[in-house]
Formats: structure tokens, C-alpha cells, sequence
């Protein structure tokens, strides 16, 4: 099993959008939130080969002054957790450390509000199975 955290704000992997003239881009907030998943990924030493592969995702958000009730709580507003998880595995896969997101079989993805003294992170676990 490996791991890594990205510290910050979870983000969602948006829509490509489309110019007037009829190029298409990715927004540059997810463009960069998928190079700091690259970057953090890089770091964990273990690559997966061509094998079916599990991952689960804690995507901790930090929780907002007004509601100190959810304070460790589920996180039910945007971004989705399937967008929270296509970043992730792209990141993951423009890293090398996944053969392709398509390979994956089991996936988890949790979304939640950051305890006290907890700061705003999304933890990876993934590994083969067996």
C-alpha cells in the first residue's frame, strides 16, 4: 500500500470549456490543482503496474466559521466527490505512479469537514490487490 498527502483545499476536476473561436481548454485552477497532485504523488516511491488497483480518497475540507457544528462532519456541498476523485487519478496518472485510472476497480472517496487544529488535505491510499 502507498500514500500521500496534498495539503490544501480539496479542488473538483472541472469541465473543459470551450472559446468562441471553438478551442477548447482546461480551466487553469484545475490545471494547477493537477500539477500539485503530480508533484505530491512524485514523492511516494511505489508505481503500480498493469494490474487492477484500489484508492481511496479522504478529501478534508476546511470548515467554515459560521457552522461550528459541522466541524468534523460529512461535507455535502460542491465540489462532487467524483470530481474530487477525477483530479486525483489523473494526477496520479500524469505521475506515473498508476498504468491508467481505467485499471482501477475499487474506489472510495470520502468528503468531510476538518476536525479542530486540522488543516485542509486530501489523503491517498491506493494499492494492488492481494
Amino acid at each position: 500500500m502507498y500514500s500521500f498527502i496534498i495539503p490544501g483545499q480539496p479542488h473538483g476536476k472541472a469541465s473543459v470549456r470551450m472559446t468562441r473561436q471553438g478551442r477548447t481548454y482546461m480551466p487553469v485552477k484545475t490545471r494547477n490543482y493537477m500539477a500539485k497532485v503530480k508533484r505530491c504523488a512524485s514523492g511516494v516511491g511505489g508505481t503500480i503496474p498493469d494490474v487492477p488497483y484500489w484508492c481511496r480518497i479522504e478529501a478534508v475540507f476546511s470548515a467554515p466559521k459560521s457552522a461550528k457544528q459541522r466541524i468534523g462532519g460529512p461535507h455535502w456541498v460542491k465540489p462532487d466527490a467524483d470530481n474530487i476523485a477525477k483530479s486525483v487519478m489523473d494526477g496520479m496518472t500524469k505521475a506515473g505512479k498508476v498504468p491508467d485510472d481505467a485499471r482501477c476497480c475499487d474506489l472510495h472517496v470520502r468528503k468531510r469537514y476538518a476536525r479542530e487544529g486540522e488543516a485542509a488535505h486530501v489523503l491517498v491510499e491506493y494499492g494492488v490487490f492481494g
